[in-house]
């Protein structure tokens, strides 16, 4: 016969949505790993038994996924355990990137809120799949956006990125269409800098080579495949605006004037910074207009 412990506590299941960031290496006495998790930009550490569906999970993009965590009273630490990571019906991990993935404030939320206001369902999950690649979370959110130039330090790039993204979004004479292609155009205008810079930002061998439009061009191509299936004209405008070649092509045709605009807008995002950060420290003059003042009409020929 079974006698009920009358001290037993069963344990507690929590079922939450949220994605799998990275996990440590298993503990030589457990064998057991912290597994960094983020559930709507807030991040979390649970304990898990390194598996195989463990590992597939990690390598997999940022999905959304259900998250069953197992806590028990009686554990010696306060960290729940991971027993399950099914993907979501839903697949956008980007709702639930941690805000602070990139050192500048406010920049994740920013992102996230471009990438929202494209009304083109194709398109919107098209960035958000882009974004959902973990070379491109582990890169692109600390990474500075040059050298020396311009956006410099840990999360120069998003930083510039969004820039440019606002204020493509905000060129009121676009119709609706082209605002969607021109926010995404603009939002990934500079991802392929990730695959070309070394970790102290020197050239690698294929940025020398291809230049980090052309590379991120390629790097993307399997998302811009699938965007293809659902929408051909958005995947062949996606290439166009990626590939950044603006001039004319042999058969006399133009691309689409949002490439113009992106690079306008990539300009100017580059002149603020100067002007504000580099204007008493670098080689190069920085000069910008000033603004019109009543004392010079007196001078004016009229």
């Amino acid at each position: 016969m079974l006698h009920r412990d009358e001290n037993f506590v069963p344990p507690h299941t929590d079922w939450r949505t949220g994605i799998l960031l990275s996990c440590s290496e298993s503990d030589e006495n457990t064998g057991l790993c912290v597994v960094r998790c983020a559930e709507a930009g807030v991040a979390f550490d649970t304990l898990a038994t390194p598996t195989t569906w463990l590992r597939e999970a990690l390598q997999s993009p940022l999905q959304a996924r259900f998250l069953q965590l197992f806590q028990s009273v009686h554990a010696t630490t306060q960290l729940p355990f991971l027993t399950a990571a099914n993907i979501a019906t839903w697949s956008d991990g980007l709702t639930h990137l941690p805000v602070d993935i990139c050192p500048v404030n406010g920049v994740v939320a920013a992102i996230r809120r471009l990438v929202g206001e494209i009304r083109t369902e194709p398109l919107r999950v098209f960035v958000t799949h882009a974004f959902e690649r973990r070379d491109v979370t582990g890169a692109f959110w600390t990474m500075s956006a040059s050298a020396r130039y311009h956006h410099t330090g840990a999360g120069g790039l998003a930083l510039h990125t969004s820039e440019v993204a606002q204020d493509i979004a905000g060129q009121t004479s676009l119709r609706d269409l082209e605002r969607d292609l021109g926010i995404a155009g603009a939002l990934l205008h500079d991802i392929g800098k990730i695959w070309s810079y070394t970790p102290d930002m020197f050239l690698n061998a294929a940025g020398l080579a291809m230049g980090h439009e052309l590379l991120g061009l390629s790097r993307l191509e399997s998302e811009l495949g699938a965007l293809e299936q659902a929408w051909p004209d958005g995947a062949y405008t996606m290439r166009a605006l990626l590939s950044g070649q603006s001039r004319m092509r042999d058969n006399r045709t133009m691309p689409t004037s949002l490439l113009a605009r992106i690079k306008a807008c990539d300009q100017r995002s580059c002149e603020q910074y100067r002007a504000t950060r580099f204007a008493k420290h670098t080689h190069k003059p920085v000069w910008v207009p000033q603004p019109w003042e009543d004392d010079f009409a007196m001078d004016m020929p009229y």
